[in-house]
């Protein structure tokens, strides 16, 4: 029959455990079906040559952008290897996802909604409608019907953020920072030493266009000299190219 009840992906942002929110975050699917599921120590093979070509720059300060990071587990990684060689003073440190928040419009009828306006998931008091997890729910199909994507006070509802729960706690003691970024709309100029895209500009994802518009965004935020990392995982082997 699927289920009935579950827990509020809304009240994310009340779960005190770094490791409770990290396994609650990873179940969530958002409206276009991508998942904050990502696995510990998916770069190591490659993150020691990354920190390595930054040894090139001269500046006092590294400063840092890692761009669709998923939960976040694999930019706190990443971070913590950077640290170990240059220290938390050299070091500026920002992640970024452009579907890293959930608008929660909070009332009897609960609507979740993505970065997009699309919804994730509504809830009728404690009755679950479903619609965007694995599992099936008896009444998702009222879902569309009791919440429209794009309501017109989105940008009045409550703000979920998610990160997984170490990534959430350095975000909140400002030892890293976030921006809202999509890498296909914004422009940043002449600002990072070293930007890494892992596993979002993709041919299997993306048109030829849209690549070569993403790649000018991330060149044109690097500083003269900067360097872009664009990689992806390979299925067969779990190796990073």
């Amino acid at each position: 029959m699927g289920k009935l009840f579950c827990f509020n992906i809304g009240e994310i942002e009340n779960i005190s455990n770094p490791g409770e929110r990290s396994e609650a975050i990873r179940k969530i699917y958002l409206a276009n079906d991508v998942c904050k599921l990502s696995r510990p120590g998916r770069f190591a093979d490659i993150d020691p040559i990354a920190v390595s070509l930054m040894s090139n720059h001269k500046k006092e300060t590294i400063d840092i952008h890692d761009v669709a990071v998923s939960d976040g587990s694999t930019a706190v990684e990443f971070y913590r290897n950077i640290v170990k060689v240059y220290g938390k003073e050299g070091v500026r440190f920002t992640l970024s996802d452009k579907y890293s928040t959930l608008r929660v419009r909070k009332s009897f009828l609960t609507g979740v909604y993505d970065a997009e306006g699309k919804l994730v998931c509504g809830y009728v008091g404690p009755l679950s409608l479903g619609r965007r997890f694995k599992s099936t729910y008896p009444f998702g199909w009222l879902a569309p019907i009791l919440f429209p994507d794009n309501p017109d006070d989105l940008d009045n509802c409550e703000v979920v953020r998610l990160f997984d729960g170490t990534a959430q706690e350095m975000l909140e003691s400002g030892e890293v920072e976030t921006i809202d970024y999509d890498v296909f709309e914004e422009t940043i100029t002449d600002r990072f030493t070293y930007v890494r895209v892992m596993n979002c500009l993709n041919f299997s994802y993306f048109s030829s266009e849209m690549l070569l518009a993403g790649i000018a965004n991330l060149t044109s935020s690097l500083v003269d000299g900067g360097i872009l990392q664009v990689g992806r995982t390979l299925e067969e082997n779990n190796e990073n190219k």
